[in-house]
């Protein structure tokens, strides 16, 4: 009852609640509905008694050793007797709805803007970035399940990360209005985010260093790295998981550094299903050059390579640190170390040993959802096209 909602908002306040503490119990909150969350208890225990209606009473709401039960019996009876009067719960009951309103357009402004984020951008045939939403998943339909990390901020899955320099063009309570929004997209609730862990984690995103980590209760993880602030849930170790190829073939996958083959020269579509991390991987050989794609709108999901430069088989692994692994990443002339094309793009490092490495005999021919290599890029003189596919599953 209304009752309720009153105690409710001095139980918050004085524990030092912020708005959305203060705004009390909602009439519908998802799932829940509470018709009688704004009549009084004296409108309801009126109405029992005109209708001859018996109802009980809880014995232990009389126990002042509860602090709600103390808010109820001592407090709010102090209030209405020595400060303002008979009207005080309603007056207070008013306040909430204010809260409340106020409350939810805030939260409402700070979902669209976790939302603004999950806009992506994919790299064409020939280089050039083409920009748009993300594509969707061929399988699923959804949207966000594979794709590029940081730049406009990025959503994917359990994973959420905030580009600091848009965060900080706002005031400081707003931008906690936008962590309670992203905490409650990655966790589904904000429930147990104090308002003290709010501004120890704009403390920290704001304050000197590359790389910074909060852990919560539960699972949740919130890392600042380089101009972005991540927010994950944590990862069960990863366990070795059965891969499966489309051809009579079984193999044993274990994880980051372990490498399994993909494709052999025969140039038949090949899958590779690897279910513990939810991925596909699917390759096929497609004749034609540069010009057959040049107008295609290509996923970051997917690499269209020549075949003609590749050293067969192709095996697909995942991203080791310290490995010292090196590509020449698309357009440019000279080797990077995969590391430094990390840095330079400024992928999370909670990101880097779940991006696909896909290489051939000689070298890397694919980053996995951000760049293939120069050494096996398409031209006017190719005369079979490589095509690989990433895949949730």
């Amino acid at each position: 009852d209304a009752d309720d909602n009153v105690e409710t908002f001095f139980m918050h306040l004085l524990r030092g609640a912020g708005m959305k503490g203060l705004a009390g119990i909602k009439p519908v909150d998802g799932k829940f509905i509470r018709p009688l969350i704004e009549t009084s208890r004296e409108d309801i225990l009126a109405y029992l008694k005109k209708n001859n209606l018996d109802f009980c009473v809880d014995s232990t709401n009389l126990d002042n050793v509860y602090f709600r039960n103390k808010i109820r019996n001592l407090l709010i009876p102090c209030i209405s007797k020595n400060i303002t009067g008979a009207d005080f719960k309603k007056r207070i009951a008013n306040t909430i709805k204010i809260l409340r309103e106020e409350n939810d357009l805030l939260s409402q402004l700070a979902e669209s803007f976790i939302n603004d984020l999950k806009t992506a951008s994919s790299i064409g045939a020939d280089g050039k970035e083409v920009q748009g939403k993300e594509p969707e998943d061929e399988k699923t339909g959804k949207k966000g399940t594979y794709g590029r990390g940081i730049g406009g901020g990025k959503t994917c899955g359990k994973y959420l990360e905030i580009p600091l320099k848009k965060l900080e063009n706002y005031p400081d309570a707003f931008k906690k209005r936008i962590i309670i929004s992203a905490i409650e997209k990655i966790k589904g609730t904000s429930e147990d985010i104090k308002s003290i862990s709010l501004d120890r984690i704009l403390k920290f995103c704001f304050s000197g260093g590359e790389s910074k980590k909060i852990k919560f209760s539960g699972d949740l993880n919130i890392i600042k790295e380089s101009d972005g602030l991540a927010f994950f849930l944590k990862r069960e170790k990863k366990k070795k998981s059965l891969t499966r190829y489309a051809v009579p073939q079984e193999i044993e996958f274990a994880g980051a550094g372990t490498w399994s083959r993909i494709a052999s020269e025969n140039g038949n579509e090949t899958t590779l299903a690897l279910k513990k991390l939810k991925l596909k991987f699917v390759s096929k050989v497609i004749a034609g050059n540069l010009n057959t794609i040049k107008n295609k709108r290509i996923s970051d999901r997917e690499a269209y390579l020549d075949y003609g430069k590749i050293k067969f088989p192709v095996f697909v692994g995942f991203y080791r640190e310290g490995s010292g692994q090196k590509f020449v990443p698309l357009g440019m002339k000279n080797e990077k170390k995969l590391h430094d094309f990390f840095i330079d793009e400024k992928i999370p490092k909670s990101m880097r040993s779940e991006i696909p490495v896909f290489y051939d005999r000689e070298k890397v021919i694919w980053l996995g959802g951000y760049r293939i290599d120069e050494r096996a890029r398409l031209d006017d003189s190719t005369k079979k096209i490589f095509n690989i596919k990433i895949i949730k599953i």
